[in-house]
This record gives C-alpha cells, structure tokens and sequence, in this order.
C-alpha cells in the first residue's frame, strides 16, 4: 500500500478545480483516476479543503467538484445540502420507529 501525500493531494485538487465550473464539473471518478486514490479518500480530502475553499459538488451527471464562488451559486448548493439533511432524518425517524 502506497503512503498518500495529503499536502501535495490538497495542491493538486484545488489545482484542478481552480477553474473548474458547474457546467463543466470534475467527474469524481476522474479525480480519482488522475490522482490515484479511491473515492473515500478524495471524499475526505474534500471536506478538509471545504474548511478554506467553497468546492461544491453533485450527485446528477456522473456527479462531480467545481470551486464557486458566487453567493447564489452557493446559496443552491446550501440549499441542495439541506434538502439532502432533512430527506435523511425523516428516513432515521422512520426507521427509529421500527426500535
């Protein structure tokens, strides 16, 4: 197993999405291939470099990471997060009620 760079992995992500945009969004899969790591880790790289970059993301076209930072483009990915929570604690409270 091959020791992993988090430094150099952090440069390199925000590297590639420096000037990536909504439309052209970074496939999770290709980050994955072209830095070679899986998926968890790429995951777990990106909520760190969300502590310094607004890099948002999506689940719909293959999914994908684009760094924006216009308030409303923002504003829809908060949005998007929150309607992601809410569906998850209803689905946590309905399954509480099998207990």
């Amino acid at each position: 197993m091959r020791e992993i760079n988090y430094g150099q992995l952090k440069k390199d992500i925000i590297q590639l999405l420096i000037f990536t945009r909504k439309e052209e969004s970074m496939k999770t899969v290709d980050l994955c291939n072209i830095l070679n790591i899986d998926k968890r880790t790429l995951k777990a790289i990106i909520s760190e470099l969300r502590k310094i970059y607004p890099i948002c993301s999506k689940d719909t076209d293959g999914g994908g990471y684009w760094l924006d930072f216009k308030k409303e483009d923002i504003n829809g990915f908060i949005k998007l997060l929150k309607i992601r929570r809410d569906s998850y604690n209803k689905t946590i409270k309905d399954m509480e009620s099998y207990l």
